[in-house]
Order: structure tokens, then C-alpha cells, then sequence
């Protein structure tokens, strides 16, 4: 039988509505030093350039996310990590019992979303 987590508590849509969610490109992606999980990552944000870290070495090589459009929360309160300050987070997602990582991409591949381009709404995710 498997069993999943309990959702977690409700928040309100205005909660929602107050993430700034960007589609952003990424410049730039170094492994952390000392850290088997960790990249750096460096992303334009269509307004200013800021730099990620986040734990997602394992599961996908530079060469995968380099140059990539992503979608990133921008007005999460920074975090220090392995003593790097984090200015944003990528939106990715790991399942919690199947381990299988989720990232959000475009429908049509053919136009490149600028830097910057906010969400209107949420409509879908792709296993990778």
C-alpha cells in the first residue's frame, strides 16, 4: 500500500498571487565546491542578473541547463547556502515516493521566452 504525505495547509490565492514568478535564463552554472549536489548558477532575470544555488547536480549536467529558459521564484528572502547567497529558486520538483523530477517547460519550442517574461497561470509540468 502506498501512502502519501498529507497535503499541506490551504494558503489563500492572494498568498499565491504574491509570488513573482520569471522565466529566466540561465548564464552560468559551476559546481559549489565541496558539494556533490550543489550548482551556482548565474540567470537573468530580464532586469537584473542574480545568482542561484540549488540542488540539482545530480540530476541534471551543465550542459542540460545551460542557456535554458526556466521558471524561478525572484522575491524569495535570500538564503546563504554552503556560504553562497541565494537570490532566487528554480522551480523544479521531486516526487516524493517515486524520486522522479519534474521541471516546468513551454508547450511550443519554437519562440525562446524572453528573460523576465512573468506567469499568467500555471497549466502544466513534463517528467524528465
Amino acid at each position: 500500500m502506498n501512502i502519501m504525505n498529507p497535503q499541506k495547509p490551504n494558503i489563500t490565492f492572494e498568498d499565491f498571487q504574491k509570488l513573482d514568478i520569471r522565466i529566466c535564463k540561465i548564464l552560468s552554472v559551476e559546481k559549489v565546491e565541496k558539494s556533490d549536489k550543489l550548482y551556482k548558477m548565474e540567470i537573468d532575470t530580464g532586469f537584473d542578473t542574480r545568482v542561484v544555488v540549488s540542488s540539482i547536480a545530480k540530476d541534471f549536467p551543465v550542459n542540460q541547463i545551460l542557456n535554458q529558459h526556466l521558471p524561478f521564484v525572484l522575491n524569495l528572502e535570500t538564503r546563504k547556502i554552503f556560504g553562497i547567497e541565494s537570490q532566487a529558486m528554480i522551480i523544479l520538483a521531486e516526487t516524493v515516493q517515486s524520486k522522479k523530477l519534474f521541471q516546468i517547460s513551454p508547450l511550443v519550442y519554437d519562440d525562446v521566452i524572453p528573460s523576465g517574461d512573468g506567469w499568467k497561470e500555471l497549466t502544466g509540468a513534463t517528467i524528465i
